[in-house]
């Protein structure tokens, strides 16, 4: 059995991926244009799906996270930048990355944070050392972050 090439009208096998004649490869065959069609259908459903969120609740919680997400990134990112400011060599150093941090909140003032971690860096003498370090950082009122207390041992 044989179909004629959409594109240069001889016949062909019916089973030919490409024609023998003008050597253009032939479309796909219908049951791989219905395999693909079923993919893409799935896929425009799942997202509908995925856009229908949760609205948010009455109490605001959605938006109470990302404020608290959002002023611990802050602390961390400040915290790093005190770290800078305290090193005697801070190119030399090995700054931790932000969520190799510990943040605390302390629970008594709601806008002051302990951040502790670790730092390889070189003294004075050039010696490259660790130390451990503690900051106490608070949120001003302006929003920005104040260094109140800063211990390395």
């Amino acid at each position: 059995m044989e179909k004629k090439c959409k594109y240069c009208a001889m016949m062909i096998p019916k089973d030919a991926k490409i024609c023998p004649h003008c050597r253009k490869t032939l479309g796909m065959t219908m049951p791989v244009k219905v395999v693909i069609g079923l993919f893409l259908f799935g896929a425009l459903m799942s997202a509908i799906a995925g856009n229908q969120s949760t609205p948010p609740t009455s109490n605001g919680s959605n938006s109470v996270q990302k404020e608290k997400d959002m002023e611990d990134y802050a602390v961390r990112y400040a915290s790093i930048e005190f770290l800078k400011k305290q090193l005697k060599a801070p190119s030399t150093a090995s700054i931790p990355d932000l969520y190799e941090l510990q943040v605390t909140q302390k629970p008594e003032k709601k806008n002051t944070w302990i951040v502790t971690g670790t730092v390889d860096a070189q003294n004075s003498y050039g010696a490259k050392l660790r130390q451990n370090f503690r900051f106490t950082i608070r949120k001003d009122k302006d929003g920005g972050m104040s260094l109140v207390k800063s211990n390395f041992q």
